[in-house]
């Protein structure tokens, strides 16, 4: 009899991963979905779930925590801290788990992208009983040393007090927070050598033979029937974007110059933009042909696509972690005042100087920064 697992989704991103995983085989079992709200948006992620046909269940979450109002979150700090204090922090976490799923107990195997959601985070406390497996949170893996007492956000914040007294409780990491509790999951990414947080029982990369690889293509192409229909030609410049407007007031004259510099040497552009963004705050001149690719098709499924083509971006993130097997060239526009702006909320990139750190261990070579 198979064992039984529960892969816990926010996003694109998370599902591409467990797809990998899972075409890996390292677990043989029976699997189910949770499917949560991705963050600022709703729960979108159901859906493709149901067309990979893996999926035996799939649960729906409406909630998102950090939309919470301050009232509904004291109502669970409470409790979360009692239980913790009296050593019943597993027995509040399964409680917690058991309204979306039913019960907890009859999983053997558990896996979520990241320790730093509400209920993702929430894993790690069954640890010591279960298999507990996280995927890769994007850069921030490979960027943050993490500490107790300090997250990515500002200081005196209440995102940092948040963070760091929900990671001491043991609950979740959230702001890259150290979670003692990991130390009983198994972590999967891209560059096993390059992650910074060790804190894990065993830390494997993702790595797929011909036949694995052949899986993960033919789950993805019915996730993603639009894929069989791409061709992209390599005078075709790739826009890979991201959400400045949820960190920065002042984010379109950024926007405009993005586009523009692209404008400057392309008549034709694929714009790749974030899930958590709204495609429609860019413009392209109209002698520029346009296509824009799904939000919620991971961008890392569209680089066996690319041959010489010219990738621009707003910031150093998880697809450059992956891009170096492909023969492109990555431009980062980079704006002194937007960084600015952004160190106000958190604190991934200090100046230009971090940005090219970043790009010489994962794309040597293949990146130029420019100021804009």
């Amino acid at each position: 009899m198979k064992a039984k697992g529960l892969v816990i989704i926010y996003d694109p991103h998370a599902l591409m991963q467990f797809l990998q995983f899972y075409c890996m085989g390292d677990y043989e079992a029976e699997w189910d979905a949770l499917c949560l709200p991705k963050e600022d948006g709703k729960e979108e992620m159901s859906l493709y779930c149901e067309q990979t046909g893996i999926f035996k269940k799939i649960y729906r979450g409406e909630s998102e925590y950090k939309n919470l109002s301050i009232t509904k979150k004291l109502t669970l700090f409470v409790p979360m801290v009692l239980s913790s204090i009296t050593g019943r922090r597993k027995s509040y976490c399964k409680n917690t788990l058991d309204k979306y799923v039913e019960n907890i107990n009859r999983y053997e195997i558990l896996a979520a992208n990241t320790e730093m959601g509400f209920i993702s985070g929430m894993l790690a406390s069954l640890g010591k009983e279960k298999i507990v497996v996280y995927f890769e949170d994007g850069a921030g893996d490979y960027m943050f040393y993490r500490k107790r007492w300090k997250s990515i956000y500002p200081l005196w914040s209440f995102d940092n007090f948040q963070s760091i007294l929900m990671a001491r409780l043991g609950y979740f990491g959230k702001g890259y927070t150290y979670l003692k509790s990991t130390r009983d999951t198994i972590k999967y990414c891209s560059v096993k050598k390059e992650v910074l947080y060790r804190n894990y029982k065993e830390i494997r990369q993702f790595s797929m033979d011909e036949v694995m690889q052949k899986r993960f293509i033919e789950l993805l192409d019915r996730m993603y029937p639009q894929l069989a229909n791409l061709k992209i030609d390599e005078k075709v410049a790739i826009a890979f974007t991201d959400p400045v407007e949820l960190d920065c007031e002042d984010w379109k004259d950024y926007v405009d110059e993005f586009t523009k510099e692209i404008c400057k040497r392309h008549t034709k552009v694929l714009l790749k933009c974030h899930p958590r963004e709204n495609v429609d705050k860019y413009s392209f001149p109209e002698n520029v042909k346009v296509e824009v690719i799904p939000r919620d098709i991971p961008a890392e499924v569209i680089l066996p696509y690319l041959n010489k083509n010219d990738c621009y971006f707003m910031f150093p993130n998880s697809i450059l972690i992956n891009i170096e097997l492909y023969d492109v060239k990555i431009y980062v526009l980079y704006s002194e005042y937007i960084y600015e702006q952004l160190k106000k909320k958190n604190l991934y990139f200090e100046d230009i100087d971090s940005i090219k750190a970043f790009c010489e261990r994962f794309i040597k070579g293949q990146y130029t920064v420019m100021s804009i």
